[in-house]
Parts: C-alpha cells; structure tokens; sequence
C-alpha cells in the first residue's frame, strides 16, 4: 500500500522513509558502491572516527542508522559503554547486529524514540562523547537541538555534528530547488549557514573546536553524472577541508 507523503506527520515520514531504505543504507559505506554519495558517506566516517581519537567515554549515539558510524568511533575511541537510538526500527535492527559482530565487548543500552523526546528523557545523565552526524539534515530545529545537546554532554566532553552548509555554491542551490518543488521532495533535508550553526552552538554553552569539510557536492550529480560523480568526490572531496558542501563540527562543553 502506498503512502500519500501529504498525509504524513514529519516524525511518521521519516519513519516510513528510513524503514524503507535500512536493508540498503549499509552500502552507502562500502567501497565497492561507486557513487559520489556514499563517497561523502566514507569520508564522514573517517572524519568521525578520526575526531574520535582519545575522547572518552561513555557514548551517545542520537541516531545510529546502520550502525557504520558507531562501530568506527566505537573502534577509534575504545569507549567501553554506549547508549544507542535510532527512530526507525529496522535500522535500529541492522545496527544490533553489526555492533553485537564488530566490538562485542562494548555494553550498549538500546533505545528506539524520537531524538528530542530521547534527549529529554536523558536529563540529569552526561556523556564524554554525543554522535549527532545525519541527523540534523532530517530533524532540522538546530536552535532547539543544541540546547538538549549541550545537557548531556558531560564537562569537557565534546559533540560531532554534522551538516550540509549553505556557503557552498552546490548544496545552496539544491536547497533552492528542493524549496521550489516541494512536492517533487516530500522529504526536504534541511541544510544550514555554518557560520549560523557555529553561532547556535555557541550560544547554547559550547566551543567549537574543531571543523572539517569536505565533498565537490555538484548538485544532484549522481543523477545526471552517475559514475564519474564518483571519481570527482573520489578525486577532490578530501582536498576541500575549507570549501566542500559537507562539515563535520567538533563542540566541546568547557570543563
């Protein structure tokens, strides 16, 4: 039975899309998918892995997906304890099984709810690291997002947050066309300013430590480009850490 997208609440359609595409979202990371977009999605990994390095635990994960991300930061950070949630139950599945394979050992504590209401009911625990890496193109309500960050993040703990940024000739005009044609795009991803974004977390008691960009980001290119799209990101994206489309942000809470 189809689903009319117009009929949907935000939270019913993001259910709907992700549940949808959890038994494929897993090859966005493996290196035999030769498009630019899971190109961007292997660099954020390695980005977020990389960021990972000698923080301690314990881990937040906001929203899992597949659970790629997670068990690299898992492996990069040697954190031992986690908390793991996801919306979407079938990727919430698919991340059970690939955590409970790749570092059996870490204790994880499981949770399926919406990232805002998951936040709120975390109050009064902190965390040394918060993975919040797609999500924030999906939820958007960055303003609200950050605060509820910032009260689970333990002193001197850090977030990784990452988004698509609006300074990036190629992700504003997907954002303009996207806007243009809402019904062609049921499911608009938000994108943000990062300089705003910086500012936001700023505001809502973190410093910002770190920032890498990445990702040539042509718009829509892995449609009317297919595989040469590839070979660009594969080629450029990594050499762009101050002009690509894609940002991942390091935020501490000061200690």
């Amino acid at each position: 039975m189809m689903l009319n997208p117009t009929r949907l609440s935000k939270r019913e359609l993001l259910l709907s899309f992700f549940d949808n595409v959890a038994a494929s979202y897993g090859s966005l990371y493996d290196p035999r998918t030769r498009t630019g977009t899971a190109e961007l999605f292997r660099i954020r990994l390695e980005v977020a892995a990389e960021f990972a390095r000698g923080k301690a635990g314990p881990l937040l994960e906001c929203a899992s997906g597949t659970g790629e991300v997670t068990e690299a930061v898992l492996r990069a950070s040697g954190i031992g304890q986690a908390v793991v949630n996801d919306l979407s139950p079938a990727m919430l599945a698919h991340c059970r099984r690939r955590l409970g394979r790749g570092v059996p050992a870490v204790e994880v504590e499981w949770h399926e709810r919406d990232v805002f209401e998951f936040l709120d009911a975390l109050r009064g625990r902190e965390f040394g690291l918060v993975l919040c890496l797609g999500l924030l193109a999906h939820v958007g309500r960055a303003a609200e997002l950050l605060p509820r960050l910032r009260a689970v993040t333990a002193p001197g703990g850090a977030v990784l947050l990452q988004a698509s940024v609006l300074e990036h000739p190629g992700v504003r005009l997907v954002d303009r066309v996207v806007r243009a044609w809402p019904g062609r795009f049921p499911h608009r991803v938000v994108q943000y300013r990062l300089g705003g974004l910086m500012r936001l977390a700023e505001c809502s008691g973190f410093a910002v430590t770190r920032v890498r960009r990445y990702g040539v980001c042509l718009p829509f290119a892995d449609r009317w480009a297919g595989r040469l799209n590839y070979y660009i990101e594969r080629s450029l994206a990594r050499r762009l850490p101050r002009l690509g489309g894609e940002a991942v942000i390091e935020l501490r809470r000061p200690a």
